[in-house]
């Protein structure tokens, strides 16, 4: 174990006699150009460390790069996952409202303005209150029933009534009667 000790000391620089510290007791013992070997190897040495440093930091730098670009990555999903729950939602509100006849902004729900939801949904129920409902007693004229009231109802009223009810059929059978009585 001495003899180790002995030579890790000879190997590590020294300052010997005012001589630089890269230059070691052993170099005395090499000559000119064992000297001139030993210094270049130590220069390929300082440029291989400093290559070393430079592709460490290149690697870091990657790194960095690919760690924003999954985050990029994760926030674009993030934002998308969130646009197909909106929109989801909005088809969802469509079908309801759709289903329902209450509008979509009702629907919706009173985001933040409670005081202001609540004059909406009062507007909206005196509007209701103020139209007439569809009463199923009394149903869409044709041309085998006689009217409720007094007077006889023109043609043009009669397709009126089919039209808003959705009745193609006899929306279609009043205007070829119409266009037979020209």
């Amino acid at each position: 174990m001495a003899e180790n000790t002995a030579v890790e000391e000879e190997v590590k620089p020294a300052e010997v006699d005012g001589a630089k510290p890269e230059e070691t007791v052993e170099d005395e013992f090499l000559g000119d150009a064992g000297k001139a070997a030993l210094k270049k190897e130590r220069e390929a040495n300082k440029a291989n460390a400093k290559r070393i440093a430079e592709l460490e930091s290149l690697l870091r730098e990657s790194e960095n790069a690919s760690k924003s670009e999954e985050e990029k990555t994760r926030e674009r999903l993030t934002a998308l996952e969130q646009s197909l729950e909106a929109e989801r939602r909005q088809k969802e509100l469509l079908e309801a409202s759709n289903s329902t006849g209450v509008p979509v902004e009702l629907l919706a729900g009173p985001q933040d303005d409670l005081t202001a939801y609540a004059q909406a949904l009062l507007d909206w129920q005196k509007k209701q209150a103020s139209e007439p409902a569809d009463d199923p007693r009394h149903p869409v004229p044709s041309l085998s029933q006689r009217p409720e009231h007094s007077g006889a109802v023109s043609i043009d009223e009669q397709i009126r009534a089919a039209v808003e009810a959705g009745d193609k059929a006899t929306v279609s059978m009043l205007k070829a009667l119409k266009l037979g009585k020209q």
